[in-house]
C-alpha cells in the first residue's frame, strides 16, 4: 500500500503545516493588537483616533478565531488521516516514512499567550491569573438510599477562571475555603448514609432470622431489635442535620460565586488587557475633553476609550466593547459606576448621569459624583434608588465583589 502510505503522510503533513499557520496567525493578530494599545498608548487621542479605536475594539474579536479555526481544521484532517488508515487495516508498515505523531495541539487556551509569562502579565502589569482546579467528587454507593431532597447539588462552576483583581483576591479563597467545606460535608454525608444503610440490611436479616426460629413472637420487642431501631432512629436524625449543614454550605458558596462572578471578566473579555487597566489611569486627552460628571468619572478611576461619551450611552457603550469584559447589573458595588437614563428623576434630560459608588452597607448606597466630592447617600439625593432607569457598570479592575 505504498501509494495509501504516501497520501495518509502528505495529509498529516498538511494538518502540521495548518496547525503552524494557526500558530503564526495568533502571533500576528497579537501583534497588530499590541501595536493599536501602543498607538492609544503614545498619545493618539483625536477624535478620529478615538472613533477608529472603539470601532477596531469591538470587532478586533473577530480576529482572535482565526488561528484556532485553522488548528481545528488540522485536527480534523489528521483525524480523517487516521479514520483512513484504521479502514485500511490497521497501522502502517515500518516502511511509514513519518518518524513521529504530531501531538494534538490544544485549540482553545485559557489565556493568550503574547505578554503572559507564567499566569502573569509580562513589563509592568503584576494582576495575578487564577485558574479552577476540578474538584474531586465522592463516590456514591449503590446500596446507599437517596440522599435528602437538595443535599447533593455540586457548587456552581465560577466564571472567573483567568483574571481576577488584587481587591477580589480574599473573597476569592472564601469561595476556595466554602469548596473544601463543601466537600468535606458532603463526604460526611456519604459515610452516615452509608452506616444507616448498613445497619437498616442488620436489622432485616436480625428480623428474619428471629421470625424464622420465634414466628409467633413479637420481634421488635427483643432488646437487641429495639436497640439497633433505636441506633437507626439516631442516624436518621445525624442525616438530616449533616443534610441541613450540606445545604447551608451550598447556600453561601451560591452567594460567593454570584458574587465573584460580578467582578470577574464577561465571556470575550480580553485577559491582559483587562490586567492593564488595574491601577492604570485614563488617557490624559479623554481627562482632559470631557466635562461635568463623565469628567468626575475618568479622573476618579481608569476608564476605557470608547466609553466616555455622554452619560446617558454609557450602557450601550459597554456593550460594543466585550473585550473589557465590563457587565452591568441592578445590584449597587463598591467601585461600581452608576448610569441614570436621561428619564430618572435625578439625572440632566438630554445627557443622563453619572456616579461613583464609594461603599455599599446597611445604612444605603454612598455615591460620589462632580456636585459631590465627599460621599452621600444616593437615597438622600433621590427617591427612585431602584428601578429600569439605573445600571451598575461592573468593572474588573475597579469594582470590588
Amino acid at each position: 500500500m505504498p501509494v495509501l502510505e504516501a497520501r495518509l503522510y502528505q495529509m498529516r503533513q498538511a494538518a502540521a503545516a495548518l496547525r503552524a499557520a494557526g500558530d503564526r496567525v495568533d502571533t500576528q493578530v497579537q501583534a497588530v493588537h499590541q501595536l493599536v494599545d501602543e498607538l492609544l498608548a503614545a498619545g493618539i487621542e483625536s477624535p478620529a483616533a478615538l472613533e477608529f479605536a472603539g470601532r477596531y475594539r469591538g470587532q478586533k474579536t473577530i480576529m482572535d478565531d482565526w488561528g484556532a479555526v485553522l488548528r481545528q481544521f488540522a485536527q480534523h484532517l489528521e483525524a480523517a488521516a487516521d479514520e483512513v488508515e484504521q479502514a485500511a487495516g490497521g497501522a502502517l508498515t515500518a516502511t511509514d516514512p513519518r518518524s513521529s505523531t504530531l501531538p494534538p495541539d490544544v485549540l482553545f487556551p485559557l489565556l493568550a499567550t503574547a505578554g503572559v509569562s507564567g499566569g502573569v502579565v509580562s513589563g509592568s502589569l503584576t494582576a495575578r491569573y487564577w485558574r479552577r482546579k476540578p474538584a474531586p467528587r465522592a463516590a456514591a454507593s449503590d446500596a446507599a438510599p437517596s440522599r435528602p431532597a437538595a443535599a447533593r447539588i455540586d457548587p456552581a462552576a465560577p466564571a472567573y477562571t483567568g483574571y481576577l483583581a488584587q481587591q477580589n483576591h480574599a473573597l476569592y479563597d472564601d469561595f476556595v475555603r466554602g469548596q473544601t467545606a463543601l466537600r468535606a460535608a458532603h463526604s460526611q454525608l456519604d459515610e452516615l448514609l452509608a452506616l444507616r444503610q448498613q445497619r437498616l440490611e442488620e436489622l432485616a436479616a436480625l428480623h428474619n432470622r428471629l421470625a424464622s426460629v420465634q414466628p409467633a413472637a413479637d420481634v421488635d420487642s427483643i432488646p437487641r431489635v429495639s436497640a439497633m431501631k433505636a441506633e437507626i432512629t439516631a442516624l436518621e436524625q445525624e442525616v438530616q442535620r449533616q443534610a441541613g449543614t450540606v445545604r447551608g454550605l451550598e447556600l453561601d458558596l451560591s452567594r460567593l460565586h454570584e458574587r465573584l462572578e460580578r467582578v470577574s471578566p464577561a465571556p470575550g473579555a480580553d485577559l491582559a488587557l483587562v490586567a492593564g487597566m488595574e491601577g492604570a489611569q485614563t488617557l490624559q486627552g479623554i481627562r482632559e475633553n470631557t466635562y461635568d460628571c463623565v469628567h468626575y468619572i475618568v479622573n476618579r478611576m481608569a476608564i476605557p476609550p470608547g466609553l466616555p461619551t455622554d452619560a446617558h450611552h454609557w450602557v450601550a457603550n459597554v456593550a460594543r466593547m466585550p473585550e473589557y469584559g465590563i457587565r452591568t447589573g441592578a445590584q449597587p458595588l463598591e467601585g461600581a459606576v452608576l448610569v441614570m437614563a436621561r428619564e430618572h428623576s435625578y439625572a440632566d434630560d438630554v445627557y443622563g448621569h453619572l456616579m461613583y459608588v464609594e461603599r455599599v452597607g446597611a445604612d444605603g448606597v454612598w455615591v460620589t459624583d462632580n456636585h459631590h466630592a465627599a460621599p452621600v447617600r444616593l437615597a438622600d439625593l433621590t427617591a427612585e434608588t431602584t428601578g429600569p432607569h439605573l445600571t451598575y457598570l461592573y468593572f474588573p479592575w475597579q469594582t470590588r465583589g
